[in-house]
């Protein structure tokens, strides 16, 4: 129960969030410079107001004075500053001089909490000298070093989506090519018309909004694409019963480094496989994502979790009655969200919610969109 007392750190963060950048860096900033290590420690929310303001409003051209100034607040003999600063520098686009100042203060501090927040920063700014230093001491982080080691590829090797590699073993895989609803005959009137995708697809069946097809031979992405009326194209992976619904990490951790799933990201992807995780509708689970992304890293290491510019996204998606793991290549789709069958994996909206449109990066203009893996979870 709440104490109904104010937090007197974050309401001055709230008022000092609300000034413009030049106000706070031109007076809040050399007002904290001047005062004693009280006054300092009393407003340290001054430390985490300059790196989000920065970050959102900032001069482009002080980011290098933005930077000294809080990595001179790592050597502040007060704790709690320096917590604050190592939490506002991944805020303001850190480099590889803030990642050795961190690592340099990581490696000598001896304190559990501050070891803590030093490991989030170097999760969010690490490259190629925190993994370095992760080789030699694998237990400096508190986690697997999975964010850095998808940071450095995403930095020397993004990886991209090809359309043009083929999918060996394919035969028997389910595939459900989604459309506004009404239009499942059209889409499926276009499969059995064309000779050549007769030869590897064959249509088992319709729902709303959904045509399902088994793959009768091996398949590339570019062979679904040249099929123009569909809107996105499912992968089902495979499904499994949860009581009452609930979600097992373990079950999701798997599907996502399920032999299909691994062969798919080998064959269709250039590059480390990176991918998106995330809750469909249920805002920010971070735990959850964690959890999950850490133990499908443990099953298999060549599969990165990565929030940022990855060519894969993977939405789990939690209706009343059952739970839907999907992955798309955002790279080659402009929107995701169609109504989905309860089979599939449904992306923004499903048969029981309004639709809901996500933008993504150019690609499809003919009615063809994201690529989606899909398991199933049903209590």
């Amino acid at each position: 129960m709440s104490s109904g007392k104010t937090n007197p750190t974050k309401a001055l963060y709230q008022k000092l969030r609300l000034l413009a950048w030049e106000q706070l860096w031109e007076q809040e900033v050399p007002r904290f410079d001047r005062a004693g290590q009280a006054e300092r420690t009393a407003n340290v929310a001054l430390v985490r107001a300059v790196g989000v303001v920065f970050s959102e409003s900032g001069d482009p051209s002080q980011k290098d004075a933005v930077a000294q100034w809080l990595r001179g607040l790592l050597k502040d003999p007060e704790e709690k500053i320096r917590r604050y600063a190592m939490a506002a520098i991944p805020k303001i686009g850190a480099g590889r001089s803030e990642e050795a100042d961190l690592l340099n203060l990581l490696q000598k501090t001896r304190l559990e909490r501050e070891k803590k927040f030093l490991a989030r920063s170097l999760d969010k700014i690490g490259g190629t000298a925190t993994l370095d230093v992760l080789g030699s001491n694998p237990g400096l982080l508190s986690g697997s070093g999975q964010k850095v080691k998808a940071s450095v590829a995403r930095e020397f090797r993004p990886g991209r989506v090809r359309l043009d590699r083929p999918l060996k073993d394919a035969a028997g895989i389910r595939i459900h090519l989604r459309s506004r609803r009404g239009l499942e005959e059209i889409v499926r009137d276009e499969v059995v018309g064309c000779a050549a995708a007769r030869e590897l697809f064959r249509v088992v069946g319709t729902r709303p909004g959904t045509v399902m097809l088994e793959a009768a031979a091996p398949f590339s992405l570019g062979d679904l694409y040249a099929l123009r009326c569909f809107w996105t194209a499912g992968f089902v992976l495979g499904s499994f019963e949860s009581p009452r619904g609930e979600v097992d990490p373990d079950a999701i951790a798997a599907a996502v480094t399920s032999p299909l799933a691994r062969r798919s990201f080998e064959s269709w992807t250039d590059g480390p496989a990176r991918y998106r995780l995330e809750f469909v509708g249920r805002g920010h689970q971070r735990g959850a994502v964690r959890e999950i992304a850490e133990r499908a890293f443990a099953l298999c290491p060549a599969i990165l979790n990565d929030a940022r510019s990855a060519p894969w996204a993977v939405d789990i998606y939690i209706p009343p009655a059952d739970t839907s793991l999907s992955s798309c290549a955002p790279g080659w789709c402009r929107t995701r969200g169609l109504p989905t069958a309860a089979t599939t994996c449904p992306q923004r909206p499903t048969l029981r919610s309004p639709r809901v449109w996500r933008g993504w990066p150019d690609r499809c203009a003919t009615g063809s969109s994201g690529i989606h893996f899909a398991v199933r979870v049903s209590s």
